[in-house]
Protein backbone atom coordinates (compact mmCIF):
# COMPACT_ATOMS: atom_id res chain seq x y z
CA UNK A 1 0.00 0.00 0.00
CA UNK A 2 1.73 3.12 -1.18
CA UNK A 3 0.96 6.36 0.90
CA UNK A 4 -0.32 7.21 4.12
CA UNK A 5 -4.25 6.27 4.13
CA UNK A 6 -6.65 7.07 7.53
CA UNK A 7 -8.30 3.40 7.78
CA UNK A 8 -11.08 2.82 9.53
CA UNK A 9 -11.69 -0.71 10.89
CA UNK A 10 -14.70 -2.31 12.17
CA UNK A 11 -13.80 -4.76 14.83
CA UNK A 12 -15.90 -6.03 18.01
CA UNK A 13 -13.23 -8.11 19.25
CA UNK A 14 -10.71 -6.48 20.95
CA UNK A 15 -8.15 -8.90 20.66
CA UNK A 16 -8.50 -9.48 16.66
CA UNK A 17 -8.95 -5.48 16.27
CA UNK A 18 -5.03 -5.21 17.83
CA UNK A 19 -3.71 -7.93 16.05
CA UNK A 20 -5.40 -5.91 12.53
CA UNK A 21 -3.70 -2.85 13.50
CA UNK A 22 -0.49 -4.06 14.02
CA UNK A 23 -0.52 -5.98 10.70
CA UNK A 24 -1.58 -2.39 9.58
CA UNK A 25 1.43 -0.72 10.60
CA UNK A 26 3.94 -3.33 9.38
CA UNK A 27 2.76 -2.10 6.31
CA UNK A 28 3.32 1.42 6.84
CA UNK A 29 2.45 5.02 8.85
CA UNK A 30 -1.24 4.69 7.88
CA UNK A 31 -4.24 6.39 10.21
CA UNK A 32 -6.04 4.06 11.74
CA UNK A 33 -9.12 3.91 13.97
CA UNK A 34 -10.92 1.17 15.77
CA UNK A 35 -14.42 1.13 15.67
CA UNK A 36 -16.01 -1.30 17.84
CA UNK A 37 -19.82 -0.46 17.92
CA UNK A 38 -21.78 -0.88 14.56
CA UNK A 39 -23.81 2.27 15.91
CA UNK A 40 -21.54 4.55 15.71
CA UNK A 41 -19.55 4.11 12.22
CA UNK A 42 -21.72 6.46 10.18
CA UNK A 43 -20.69 9.57 12.66
CA UNK A 44 -17.01 8.05 13.24
CA UNK A 45 -16.80 8.03 8.69
CA UNK A 46 -18.73 11.45 8.48
CA UNK A 47 -15.89 12.86 10.98
CA UNK A 48 -12.38 11.36 9.20
CA UNK A 49 -13.76 10.44 5.43
CA UNK A 50 -11.71 7.46 5.38
CA UNK A 51 -9.93 6.29 2.74
CA UNK A 52 -10.48 2.24 3.33
CA UNK A 53 -12.73 0.92 6.02
CA UNK A 54 -11.77 -2.94 6.84
CA UNK A 55 -15.16 -4.94 8.48
CA UNK A 56 -14.55 -7.95 10.42
CA UNK A 57 -17.21 -9.85 11.25
CA UNK A 58 -17.30 -13.23 12.62
CA UNK A 59 -20.94 -14.18 12.32
CA UNK A 60 -22.53 -11.85 10.28
CA UNK A 61 -26.62 -11.56 9.57
CA UNK A 62 -28.48 -10.19 6.55
CA UNK A 63 -29.34 -6.85 8.99
CA UNK A 64 -25.69 -6.46 9.87
CA UNK A 65 -24.29 -7.00 6.27
CA UNK A 66 -26.86 -4.64 5.03
CA UNK A 67 -26.64 -1.46 7.97
CA UNK A 68 -22.68 -1.87 7.47
CA UNK A 69 -22.31 -1.86 3.65
CA UNK A 70 -25.27 1.12 3.56
CA UNK A 71 -23.23 3.26 7.09
CA UNK A 72 -19.56 2.49 5.10
CA UNK A 73 -20.78 3.76 1.71
CA UNK A 74 -19.21 1.22 -0.66
CA UNK A 75 -19.64 3.59 -3.99
CA UNK A 76 -17.74 6.58 -1.67
CA UNK A 77 -14.74 4.67 -0.68
CA UNK A 78 -12.83 1.31 -1.00
CA UNK A 79 -14.53 -1.69 1.55
CA UNK A 80 -13.20 -4.66 2.08
CA UNK A 81 -15.22 -7.01 4.23
CA UNK A 82 -13.99 -10.08 6.38
CA UNK A 83 -16.14 -12.74 7.47
CA UNK A 84 -15.94 -16.20 8.80
CA UNK A 85 -18.79 -17.75 6.98
CA UNK A 86 -21.38 -16.58 4.41
CA UNK A 87 -24.01 -17.93 1.69
CA UNK A 88 -24.08 -17.39 -1.71
CA UNK A 89 -27.22 -14.58 -1.09
CA UNK A 90 -24.74 -12.97 0.96
CA UNK A 91 -21.77 -12.58 -0.94
CA UNK A 92 -24.02 -11.44 -4.10
CA UNK A 93 -25.59 -8.74 -1.78
CA UNK A 94 -22.38 -7.34 -0.88
CA UNK A 95 -20.84 -7.40 -4.31
CA UNK A 96 -23.74 -6.08 -6.35
CA UNK A 97 -23.86 -3.36 -2.63
CA UNK A 98 -20.40 -1.98 -4.46
CA UNK A 99 -17.74 -3.94 -1.50
CA UNK A 100 -14.70 -3.98 -3.22
CA UNK A 101 -13.23 -6.99 -1.36
CA UNK A 102 -15.27 -10.20 0.17
CA UNK A 103 -13.09 -12.19 1.71
CA UNK A 104 -14.76 -15.69 3.47
CA UNK A 105 -12.92 -18.02 6.06
CA UNK A 106 -11.95 -14.86 8.09
CA UNK A 107 -9.26 -12.13 8.44
CA UNK A 108 -5.25 -13.40 8.72
CA UNK A 109 -2.67 -11.08 8.82
CA UNK A 110 -0.42 -12.50 5.93
CA UNK A 111 -3.87 -11.65 3.51
CA UNK A 112 -4.36 -8.03 4.86
CA UNK A 113 -2.24 -6.33 2.62
CA UNK A 114 -2.84 -7.76 -0.32
CA UNK A 115 -7.19 -7.91 -0.16
CA UNK A 116 -6.50 -4.39 1.01
CA UNK A 117 -4.31 -3.57 -2.26
CA UNK A 118 -6.84 -5.35 -4.49
CA UNK A 119 -10.01 -3.47 -3.08
CA UNK A 120 -8.62 0.04 -3.54
CA UNK A 121 -7.46 -1.33 -6.97
CA UNK A 122 -11.06 -2.58 -7.90
CA UNK A 123 -12.74 0.41 -6.36
CA UNK A 124 -10.79 2.97 -8.52
CA UNK A 125 -11.12 0.38 -11.39
CA UNK A 126 -15.38 0.89 -11.21
CA UNK A 127 -14.94 4.43 -9.63
CA UNK A 128 -13.37 5.26 -13.63
CA UNK A 129 -16.17 2.99 -15.13
CA UNK A 130 -19.16 4.74 -13.58
CA UNK A 131 -17.56 8.11 -14.19
CA UNK A 132 -17.43 7.23 -17.48
CA UNK A 133 -20.90 5.62 -17.68
CA UNK A 134 -22.03 8.64 -16.33
CA UNK A 135 -20.11 10.51 -18.82
CA UNK A 136 -22.00 8.72 -21.95
CA UNK A 137 -25.31 9.39 -20.37
CA UNK A 138 -24.85 12.96 -20.30
CA UNK A 139 -23.83 13.24 -23.95
CA UNK A 140 -26.43 11.06 -25.00
CA UNK A 141 -28.80 13.11 -23.13
CA UNK A 142 -27.31 16.50 -24.76
CA UNK A 143 -27.57 14.81 -28.09
CA UNK A 144 -30.98 13.90 -27.65
CA UNK A 145 -31.83 17.86 -26.71
CA UNK A 146 -29.78 19.27 -29.16
CA UNK A 147 -32.24 17.00 -31.84
CA UNK A 148 -35.42 18.04 -30.10
CA UNK A 149 -34.43 21.46 -30.83
CA UNK A 150 -33.55 21.05 -34.00
CA UNK A 151 -36.85 19.80 -34.64
CA UNK A 152 -38.99 22.23 -33.01
CA UNK A 153 -36.49 24.99 -35.34
CA UNK A 154 -37.65 22.92 -38.45
CA UNK A 155 -40.89 23.09 -37.77
CA UNK A 156 -41.56 26.22 -36.39
CA UNK A 157 -39.55 27.87 -39.22
CA UNK A 158 -39.47 25.52 -42.07
CA UNK A 159 -35.87 24.85 -41.97
CA UNK A 160 -33.81 21.53 -42.80
CA UNK A 161 -31.61 20.00 -40.15
CA UNK A 162 -28.28 21.73 -41.22
CA UNK A 163 -29.97 24.78 -41.13
CA UNK A 164 -31.25 24.53 -37.71
CA UNK A 165 -28.13 23.30 -36.21
CA UNK A 166 -26.65 26.16 -37.72
CA UNK A 167 -28.72 28.93 -35.83
CA UNK A 168 -27.89 26.50 -32.68
CA UNK A 169 -24.15 26.71 -32.98
CA UNK A 170 -24.28 30.65 -33.97
CA UNK A 171 -26.63 31.16 -30.60
CA UNK A 172 -23.94 28.91 -28.41
CA UNK A 173 -21.07 31.17 -30.08
CA UNK A 174 -23.00 34.63 -29.18
CA UNK A 175 -23.97 33.44 -25.99
CA UNK A 176 -20.80 31.82 -24.78
CA UNK A 177 -22.51 28.71 -24.11
CA UNK A 178 -22.17 24.76 -25.15
CA UNK A 179 -25.08 23.99 -28.08
CA UNK A 180 -26.48 21.58 -25.86
CA UNK A 181 -27.51 24.59 -23.39
CA UNK A 182 -28.58 26.55 -25.93
CA UNK A 183 -30.69 23.97 -27.04
CA UNK A 184 -31.77 23.16 -23.39
CA UNK A 185 -33.33 26.56 -22.98
CA UNK A 186 -34.98 26.26 -26.41
CA UNK A 187 -36.63 22.52 -25.12
CA UNK A 188 -38.44 23.88 -21.61
CA UNK A 189 -41.36 23.05 -21.93
CA UNK A 190 -43.73 19.34 -22.81
CA UNK A 191 -47.31 18.17 -22.08
CA UNK A 192 -46.55 14.24 -20.86
CA UNK A 193 -48.99 11.42 -19.15
CA UNK A 194 -49.28 12.69 -15.46
CA UNK A 195 -47.35 9.42 -14.01
CA UNK A 196 -44.15 10.29 -16.34
CA UNK A 197 -42.68 12.75 -13.71
CA UNK A 198 -43.21 10.85 -11.44
CA UNK A 199 -41.64 7.17 -13.37
CA UNK A 200 -38.97 9.43 -13.96
CA UNK A 201 -38.00 11.02 -10.59
CA UNK A 202 -37.19 7.09 -9.32
CA UNK A 203 -35.76 6.71 -12.73
CA UNK A 204 -38.45 3.99 -14.17
CA UNK A 205 -38.37 3.25 -17.64
CA UNK A 206 -34.96 4.13 -18.09
CA UNK A 207 -35.14 7.87 -17.80
CA UNK A 208 -33.86 10.13 -14.81
CA UNK A 209 -34.43 13.60 -14.65
CA UNK A 210 -34.99 16.32 -12.58
CA UNK A 211 -38.58 17.92 -13.63
CA UNK A 212 -41.49 19.72 -12.51
CA UNK A 213 -44.92 19.54 -13.14
CA UNK A 214 -47.18 23.02 -13.56
CA UNK A 215 -50.34 22.52 -14.79
CA UNK A 216 -52.69 19.38 -15.24
CA UNK A 217 -53.84 19.47 -18.79
CA UNK A 218 -56.91 17.22 -19.20
CA UNK A 219 -58.98 15.08 -17.35
CA UNK A 220 -61.35 12.37 -18.48
CA UNK A 221 -60.17 12.21 -21.77
CA UNK A 222 -59.16 8.34 -21.68
CA UNK A 223 -61.35 5.93 -23.12
CA UNK A 224 -61.30 1.55 -23.04
CA UNK A 225 -61.79 0.51 -25.99
CA UNK A 226 -61.86 -3.44 -27.75
CA UNK A 227 -61.38 -5.18 -30.97
CA UNK A 228 -63.66 -6.34 -32.83
CA UNK A 229 -63.51 -10.03 -32.20
CA UNK A 230 -63.92 -8.58 -28.11
CA UNK A 231 -67.15 -6.48 -29.02
CA UNK A 232 -69.19 -9.02 -31.20
CA UNK A 233 -67.98 -11.77 -27.86
CA UNK A 234 -69.77 -8.81 -25.47
CA UNK A 235 -72.69 -8.22 -27.41
CA UNK A 236 -73.49 -11.88 -27.08
CA UNK A 237 -73.16 -11.85 -23.76
CA UNK A 238 -76.12 -9.15 -23.49
CA UNK A 239 -73.90 -6.08 -22.44
CA UNK A 240 -75.34 -2.93 -23.34
CA UNK A 241 -72.13 -0.27 -23.89
CA UNK A 242 -73.92 2.14 -22.03
CA UNK A 243 -70.48 3.50 -21.37
CA UNK A 244 -71.90 4.42 -17.47
CA UNK A 245 -71.60 0.89 -15.73
CA UNK A 246 -68.05 0.23 -14.87
CA UNK A 247 -68.65 -2.71 -12.78
CA UNK A 248 -70.52 -4.56 -15.48
CA UNK A 249 -68.39 -3.25 -18.28
CA UNK A 250 -65.71 -4.94 -16.14
CA UNK A 251 -67.12 -8.25 -15.53
CA UNK A 252 -68.45 -8.15 -18.83
CA UNK A 253 -65.04 -7.94 -20.46
CA UNK A 254 -63.38 -10.51 -18.61
CA UNK A 255 -65.75 -13.02 -19.73
CA UNK A 256 -65.68 -12.31 -23.36
CA UNK A 257 -61.93 -12.77 -22.90
CA UNK A 258 -60.41 -15.83 -24.14
CA UNK A 259 -57.37 -16.57 -23.00
CA UNK A 260 -55.01 -14.27 -21.89
CA UNK A 261 -56.00 -10.89 -22.70
CA UNK A 262 -53.87 -8.44 -24.56
CA UNK A 263 -54.27 -4.28 -24.01
CA UNK A 264 -52.48 -2.06 -25.57
CA UNK A 265 -51.45 1.25 -23.58
CA UNK A 266 -49.18 4.18 -24.24
CA UNK A 267 -46.94 4.25 -21.35
CA UNK A 268 -46.19 0.84 -19.23
CA UNK A 269 -46.47 3.15 -16.26
CA UNK A 270 -48.82 5.66 -16.61
CA UNK A 271 -52.94 6.03 -15.74
CA UNK A 272 -54.33 4.15 -18.90
CA UNK A 273 -52.62 1.02 -16.94
CA UNK A 274 -53.48 1.95 -14.05
CA UNK A 275 -57.11 2.50 -14.66
CA UNK A 276 -57.14 -1.22 -16.26
CA UNK A 277 -55.73 -3.14 -13.58
CA UNK A 278 -57.69 -1.72 -10.98
CA UNK A 279 -61.21 -1.94 -13.28
CA UNK A 280 -59.80 -5.93 -14.19
CA UNK A 281 -58.94 -6.55 -10.39
CA UNK A 282 -62.13 -5.74 -9.20
CA UNK A 283 -63.77 -7.65 -11.68
CA UNK A 284 -61.63 -10.89 -10.66
CA UNK A 285 -58.86 -10.78 -13.11
CA UNK A 286 -55.70 -9.72 -10.84
CA UNK A 287 -53.81 -7.05 -13.35
CA UNK A 288 -51.52 -6.78 -14.33
CA UNK A 289 -50.54 -10.48 -13.63
CA UNK A 290 -53.29 -12.09 -15.58
CA UNK A 291 -53.20 -9.80 -19.28
CA UNK A 292 -50.37 -8.78 -21.01
CA UNK A 293 -49.67 -5.12 -21.21
CA UNK A 294 -48.49 -4.03 -24.55
CA UNK A 295 -46.63 -0.22 -25.34
CA UNK A 296 -48.48 1.65 -28.24
CA UNK A 297 -47.94 4.74 -29.19
CA UNK A 298 -51.69 6.48 -29.17
CA UNK A 299 -51.02 7.29 -32.87
CA UNK A 300 -50.76 3.89 -33.95
CA UNK A 301 -53.87 2.06 -31.41
CA UNK A 302 -56.09 1.12 -34.42
CA UNK A 303 -53.11 -0.58 -36.21
CA UNK A 304 -52.21 -2.50 -33.42
CA UNK A 305 -55.92 -3.29 -33.34
CA UNK A 306 -56.44 -4.06 -37.40
CA UNK A 307 -53.51 -6.42 -36.87
CA UNK A 308 -54.52 -8.73 -34.76
CA UNK A 309 -51.88 -7.42 -32.00
CA UNK A 310 -53.97 -6.33 -29.00
CA UNK A 311 -57.06 -7.37 -27.66
CA UNK A 312 -58.11 -4.09 -26.07
CA UNK A 313 -56.77 -1.06 -25.16
CA UNK A 314 -57.16 2.46 -23.19
CA UNK A 315 -55.76 5.75 -24.72
CA UNK A 316 -56.73 9.09 -25.11
CA UNK A 317 -59.45 10.57 -27.23
CA UNK A 318 -59.43 11.06 -30.24
CA UNK A 319 -57.06 7.73 -30.51
CA UNK A 320 -60.09 5.31 -29.41
CA UNK A 321 -62.60 7.15 -31.80
CA UNK A 322 -59.91 6.84 -34.69
CA UNK A 323 -60.10 2.93 -34.13
CA UNK A 324 -63.88 3.06 -34.71
CA UNK A 325 -63.43 5.64 -37.61
CA UNK A 326 -61.22 2.45 -39.23
CA UNK A 327 -63.97 -0.34 -38.54
CA UNK A 328 -61.34 -2.01 -36.25
CA UNK A 329 -62.39 -1.51 -32.81
CA UNK A 330 -65.61 -0.13 -30.37
CA UNK A 331 -65.54 2.16 -27.08
CA UNK A 332 -66.51 0.04 -23.93
CA UNK A 333 -65.96 2.47 -21.49
CA UNK A 334 -64.89 6.56 -20.67
CA UNK A 335 -62.22 6.13 -18.03
CA UNK A 336 -64.17 8.88 -15.99
CA UNK A 337 -66.64 5.88 -15.37
CA UNK A 338 -63.65 4.18 -13.60
CA UNK A 339 -62.03 7.48 -11.23
CA UNK A 340 -63.93 10.85 -12.36
CA UNK A 341 -61.19 13.75 -12.90
CA UNK A 342 -57.96 11.87 -12.71
CA UNK A 343 -55.11 13.95 -13.75
CA UNK A 344 -54.00 12.43 -17.19
CA UNK A 345 -52.13 15.30 -19.11
CA UNK A 346 -49.37 18.12 -17.20
CA UNK A 347 -47.09 20.53 -18.68
CA UNK A 348 -43.95 20.26 -17.34
CA UNK A 349 -40.69 21.88 -17.64
CA UNK A 350 -36.75 21.17 -16.48
CA UNK A 351 -36.69 21.92 -12.72
CA UNK A 352 -33.46 23.96 -13.13
CA UNK A 353 -35.35 26.14 -15.64
CA UNK A 354 -38.36 26.56 -13.56
CA UNK A 355 -35.97 27.76 -10.88
CA UNK A 356 -33.73 30.07 -12.82
CA UNK A 357 -37.02 31.31 -14.59
CA UNK A 358 -39.85 31.97 -11.87
CA UNK A 359 -41.60 34.97 -13.89
CA UNK A 360 -41.52 33.08 -17.12
CA UNK A 361 -43.20 30.21 -15.34
CA UNK A 362 -45.55 32.05 -13.82
CA UNK A 363 -46.44 33.43 -17.35
CA UNK A 364 -46.67 30.38 -18.95
CA UNK A 365 -48.87 28.74 -16.52
CA UNK A 366 -51.75 31.94 -16.64
CA UNK A 367 -50.87 31.52 -20.87
CA UNK A 368 -52.02 28.11 -19.88
CA UNK A 369 -55.08 28.99 -18.07
CA UNK A 370 -56.26 31.36 -20.39
CA UNK A 371 -56.56 29.17 -23.34
CA UNK A 372 -58.34 26.62 -21.37
CA UNK A 373 -60.79 29.45 -20.31
CA UNK A 374 -60.96 30.01 -24.40
CA UNK A 375 -61.66 26.02 -24.64
CA UNK A 376 -64.87 26.38 -23.44
CA UNK A 377 -66.47 28.92 -24.65
CA UNK A 378 -69.17 28.51 -27.28
CA UNK A 379 -67.99 27.38 -30.33
CA UNK A 380 -63.78 27.03 -29.79
CA UNK A 381 -63.79 23.27 -29.84
CA UNK A 382 -65.21 23.19 -33.25
CA UNK A 383 -61.96 25.75 -34.27
CA UNK A 384 -59.86 23.76 -32.28
CA UNK A 385 -61.09 21.00 -33.62
CA UNK A 386 -59.95 22.27 -37.07
CA UNK A 387 -56.69 23.02 -35.70
CA UNK A 388 -55.44 20.19 -34.13
CA UNK A 389 -56.62 18.15 -37.47
CA UNK A 390 -53.88 19.51 -39.29
CA UNK A 391 -51.31 17.21 -40.48
CA UNK A 392 -48.65 18.90 -38.52
CA UNK A 393 -50.71 18.19 -35.87
CA UNK A 394 -53.36 15.01 -35.06
CA UNK A 395 -53.63 14.65 -39.19
CA UNK A 396 -57.20 13.21 -38.40
CA UNK A 397 -60.31 14.28 -39.92
CA UNK A 398 -61.77 17.28 -37.53
CA UNK A 399 -65.15 15.42 -36.77
CA UNK A 400 -63.30 12.86 -34.88
CA UNK A 401 -61.30 14.82 -33.02
CA UNK A 402 -64.72 17.18 -32.58
CA UNK A 403 -66.46 14.32 -31.36
CA UNK A 404 -63.97 13.91 -28.48
CA UNK A 405 -63.92 17.18 -27.43
CA UNK A 406 -67.57 17.79 -27.54
CA UNK A 407 -67.82 13.96 -25.46
CA UNK A 408 -70.17 12.74 -28.15
CA UNK A 409 -68.76 9.59 -28.97
CA UNK A 410 -69.75 7.23 -31.74
CA UNK A 411 -68.97 3.87 -30.49
CA UNK A 412 -69.29 1.11 -33.29
CA UNK A 413 -69.62 0.74 -36.83
CA UNK A 414 -72.77 0.46 -36.38
CA UNK A 415 -73.06 4.37 -35.36
CA UNK A 416 -74.40 3.82 -32.15
CA UNK A 417 -73.67 6.98 -29.88
CA UNK A 418 -73.20 8.19 -26.23
CA UNK A 419 -73.18 11.28 -24.63
CA UNK A 420 -69.55 11.42 -21.92
CA UNK A 421 -70.06 14.41 -20.14
CA UNK A 422 -67.16 15.97 -18.20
Amino acid sequence: MAGRLSIIVVEPDRDRAIMVVDSLKEAGDNDIQIVSEDSSLPRRIRERAPDVIIVDLTSPTWDMIEELTLAAGPMDRPVAKFVDKSDDGMTKAAIEAGVSAYVVDGLRPDRLHPVISAAITRFNMFRRMRDELAETKRALEERKMIDRAKGLLMKARGIDEDEAYAILRKSAMDRGKKISDVAAALVTAAHMLSSVPVAMALGIGGVSSSISALVVLSMNGNVIGVSQKLFQALEKLGHDFSLRDAQAAGKAIVAASDGRMRIGVPFPFSMHAEFLYYRLSASGLPAPQGVEIKTVPPPLMADALAAGEIDAFCVGEPWGSKSVEAGVGALLLPCSEVWSAAPEKVLTVRTEWAQAEPDLTSRLMRAVWQAACWLGTGGAKTTASEVLARPEYLDLEPHIIDRSLMGRLTINQRGDARTCPG
